[in-house]
Order: C-alpha cells, then structure tokens, then sequence
C-alpha cells in the first residue's frame, strides 16, 4: 500500500527540538501553561497552506486538457484546499541539536532579552497528550509539492523555499470546523476559532533546557530563575543556561 507525503512526513521517532522566544512569551507561558495554535491562514507569510501558482496553473491546465476534462471541479479543489487553512491549527518548534543564531534574531523581535526551550518530540507529546486531542507532528518540506500528493494536511506542513533554513517541525491539529453548511454542500464551512486556540501543556515534563538569549545582560538570568521559581518550583535551576553563542 502506497504511503503518501503527509503520512511519510509524520515525526514518529523521538528528535531534539526548540522554541525561542521573547520573555513575554516566556512569562505568559509559565503563567498560563498553554501552548497557543494559530491557523494557518492567519500566519503572516500569504503563501501559507497555500498551493503554489505553478502547481495551480498545472492542475488547471491537466484537468482541462487531460482524459478528465473538469475545470470546475478542478477550481472547487483549489478553493476547498484554501477553506481547510481556516480549519487546521499549528505550532512551530525547529528540529535540531544546535541552537541557531538566526532564530533567536527573529523571534526576540529586535529585544536582547528572551529564551529556548530544548526539549524533545517526545516530551512534547507527552505534554500535550492530555488533551485528548488529534495532535500530528510532521516536518516540514520546502518547495513545491508533486500534485498527486497535494491535499490540505500536506500543504499545511509545506512552505516555500525562502523560509528552509527554519527546520520547522509542526504539531498540527486538523478540521476545526463547526457542524454548519451551506445548503447541501457537506463541506463545514465555518472555523470553530477566530485565530487558534490555546492548549495546556505539562511543563514539568515538557523542559529539558532552558537557554538564555547571547544578547542578554547578566541581570536577566535572575529573572528568568525567579519567574522560574514562582510558576515552575520544581525545576532544576542547572538546566538555565547562557547560549553558546558569544555575538554582541
């Protein structure tokens, strides 16, 4: 039996991942112990769980010249893929044993003070398994999808080649879609969430490391310790550590 992209996608083996962020992030995470999934058509880049111009001309120009001959079915294929962004939610991690330099760049946003979580993909599942929810964790492809095995679960884990230096690992939830219908279309045409919606996660056993940004002053590292002892008392103040990268 054929295994198609999404499923070979799929992270089954347990793999070193990261989340960097800002101290109000960091802080807010403690706080509320959540991990916030955002839909995919709500991320900033357009492109975003969107088929490609190229594949899109192809499948129109296939579809309308080939044996099959169906250009408006080929146009609702291509919208219904665009309707499935509003109903799949995402969160990021990077897959890697290394911290990056370009991450925490982007994702402090211009401040010098925040943090990585390293933990792994496995201790994420765990953390999450509470929920009871479908939880996939796929890696993400850069590039464009082979039409055959473009569905709305595979684009959700694509991006486009700009963004491959990432090594984006995705935990993706699938169909949050309410029950309502247009006439007699079965497809659900309203998202259950505006923007995404929020998880709880077992930090306790989600944290391996925690790594201080290579751009904070000393001072910050009694910060992240105190938020640390007020919200996570049983962790292991060792795993605080300063990034080993030394650029100022």
């Amino acid at each position: 039996m054929e295994m198609n992209l999404a499923e070979c996608r799929e992270v089954h083996v347990n793999m070193p991942i990261w989340r960097y962020m800002d101290f109000a992030s960091f802080y807010f995470l403690l706080y509320s112990r959540t991990l916030f999934f955002r839909r995919i058509d709500k991320y900033s880049d357009e492109y975003e769980g969107a088929l490609p111009d190229e594949l899109k001309t192809y499948l129109l120009h296939y579809f309308s010249s080939g044996p099959f001959k169906d250009t408006e079915a080929t146009e609702k294929f291509i919208a219904r893929l665009k309707e499935f962004n509003t109903g799949t939610l995402s969160n990021s991690w990077m897959l890697g044993s290394k911290e990056s330099y370009a991450m925490w760049k982007i994702y402090l946003r211009g401040s010098q003070e925040g943090i990585a979580i390293k933990t792994t993909t496995n201790k994420l599942k765990s953390a999450l398994a509470h929920n009871k929810v479908d939880f996939t964790f796929a890696k993400v492809t850069y590039g464009v999808l082979p039409w055959r095995d473009t569905d709305y679960k595979s684009l959700a884990a694509c991006k486009t080649e700009p963004y491959a230096y990432e090594n984006e690992l995705r935990v993706l939830v699938y169909d949050q879609f309410t029950s309502e219908t247009k006439s007699i279309d079965i497809f659900p045409k309203a998202p259950l969430y505006d923007i995404g919606c929020a998880y709880s996660v077992d930090l306790e056993n989600l944290i391996d490391t925690i790594h201080i940004s290579p751009f904070a002053g000393s001072w910050f590292n009694e910060i992240v310790t105190s938020s640390l002892q007020h919200f996570l008392p049983s962790f292991d103040m060792s795993n605080v550590l300063k990034s080993g990268i030394k650029d100022r």
